[in-house]
């Protein structure tokens, strides 16, 4: 069963502000759902936002050593 939330929820739950998850959602960062029409609720499937996030962090991270000193290239994770 999915859980979803509302911005409330999905920021307290993933410690990202209200604000990052609004303009995350609006601009395609996050996957996010309209409740109501285009100007309903914005709500956050808790997986998708979540693998969403995890594959963020992971991109970063994999950016930063590419562009260590020294010559240290990222190693590929996953698929």
């Amino acid at each position: 069963m999915r859980k979803i939330l509302t911005i409330k929820q999905a920021s307290a739950t993933t410690g990202l502000s209200e604000f990052e998850l609004r303009q995350g959602a609006k601009n395609g960062r996050y996957p996010s759902y309209r409740a109501g029409g285009p100007n309903g609720k914005i709500l956050f499937d808790l997986e998708l936002l979540e693998q969403k996030i995890t594959q963020l962090m992971l991109a970063n991270t994999l950016q930063v050593v590419e562009n260590e000193p020294g010559g240290i290239r990222p190693v590929s994770i996953g698929k």
